[in-house]
């Protein structure tokens, strides 16, 4: 096996791990919150620990991404995470359950998981040669995917049987991809020097002057910003509007599920469907399909129709995200990759929140159907604007195109 694919394959493993036990865990810290203490107040203090991490922090993440040894901080972000996730089952286990552990592991977890996300994400172009660069990203895309569906339901099932499991399987698969990270061989040392306050300052200004200055780069993040906006709020109102409609909670469980089977999905095809397209394309494509998929869960209220038109949103939103991050590998300077990489989560994620609060607002101002129909009109506006404002960019702005041919990833 050549040395980069033996390498892409320790990452990859170790990553699905980490995200898997991920996904199993955060699911289910407002469960043991309520569990050890009946409070709602503190296991919404616990989820907002959790969260504030990648709400905050994926700008440092970037610049300690692009500043310090990629490899060490995988190691060290995924250890601790497998360490402090540890402390929990070691305590239920002895019969203290002790309830102001939780906010602070919720915490170190997040922080852990913002700051290796972050590396992995500026790491994988240095690992991988670039005419294998698409399959990789591809195949990455399909494990989040992978991950996230099979995580919640995984953390669920370990919970009933027993408090301490998805800690647990959070402890060890955070441990097994720091080992795995450190049998990474390359490429290896800082790429940026000494950290201080004055060299953070500067990198993170670097990082947000490249970005403002490459259209193609701050119209794929405002788009990313603006579709997590959109989908959070659609997401929490057709949840409302179908307990309101009397739908069993399984099937919408099943409707919510069928993004991440799309995901999935995407992932595999997207290098043969992007291949050759430019990236405008791609943004003009992504960006109707997205106004399409909020029209369709407008009008078709039924479940059936409901399942379909988010297994289209997750093709949709697996297009995108190969498809961008391919491009950033790309254009973007390795030692400002982690930079335009936390400058797009830190907007996109920060808008996850927001999108949930809007919706909470609007249902009951306007209901459930008007509130679809300006979230669907919304969309639809913004596939508009960037559709007008792509076709006038100059001739000059480079249009990398989108993934092409891409040698097999390992599997």
């Amino acid at each position: 096996m050549n040395s980069w694919r033996r390498d892409f394959h320790l990452l990859w493993t170790g990553t699905t791990l980490t995200q898997l036990g991920g996904s199993g865990s955060i699911f289910v810290y407002p469960l043991l919150a309520l569990a050890l203490t009946g409070s709602p107040v503190f296991a919404g203090w616990v989820v907002c620990a959790g969260m504030v991490p990648a709400t905050i922090l994926y700008l440092p993440a970037g610049v300690l991404a692009d500043r310090l040894d990629r490899r060490t901080l995988l190691i060290v972000s995924a250890g601790v995470r497998g360490v402090a996730a540890l402390t929990l089952p070691l305590t239920l286990g002895t019969g203290h359950g002790w309830a102001w552990l939780l906010p602070l592991v919720a915490f170190v977890d997040g922080t852990c998981s913002t700051v290796y996300a972050t590396t992995e994400a500026s790491f994988v172009p240095r690992l991988v040669p670039p005419d294998a660069l698409s399959g990789a990203i591809a195949r990455n895309e399909a494990r989040f995917h992978l991950a996230t569906l099979l995580g919640r339901p995984l953390g669920g099932l370990l919970f009933g049987l027993a408090q301490i499991l998805p800690f647990v399987l959070n402890a060890v698969s955070g441990v097994a991809a720091a080992v795995l990270a450190a049998l990474v061989r390359g490429p290896r040392g800082s790429t940026r020097g000494e950290l201080s306050f004055a060299s953070i300052r500067t990198d993170l200004r670097d990082g947000l002057v490249w970005v403002a200055r490459h259209p193609l780069i701050r119209l794929s993040i405002t788009h990313d910003t603006l579709q997590n906006f959109l989908m959070q709020a659609v997401g929490l109102t057709v949840i409302a509007r179908a307990v309101g409609d009397g739908v069993p909670g399984w099937l919408i469980g099943i409707a919510m599920a069928a993004g991440g089977a799309g995901g999935v999905l995407g992932a595999w095809v997207a290098p043969s469907t992007l291949r050759g397209r430019s990236v405008r394309q791609v943004l003009v494509a992504v960006a109707w399909g997205w106004a399409l998929f909020a029209g369709l869960v407008t009008a078709l209220p039924q479940a059936g129709a409901l399942i379909g038109a988010f297994v289209l949103y997750g093709l949709v939103a697996a297009h995108t995200n190969v498809a961008m991050v391919n491009y950033q590998a790309r254009e973007v300077p390795p030692e400002l990759l982690g930079r335009v990489v936390s400058v797009d989560r830190f907007l996109s994620m920060g808008m996850v929140p927001l999108g949930a609060l809007v919706a909470g607002y609007a249902l009951p101002a306007i209901g459930a159907e008007w509130t679809l129909l300006a979230l669907a009109a919304a969309g639809a506006l913004w596939a508009v604007v960037l559709t007008v404002v792509l076709r006038g960019l100059p001739a000059g702005v480079p249009a990398v195109p989108a993934p092409a041919a891409a040698e097999p990833v390992p599997a």
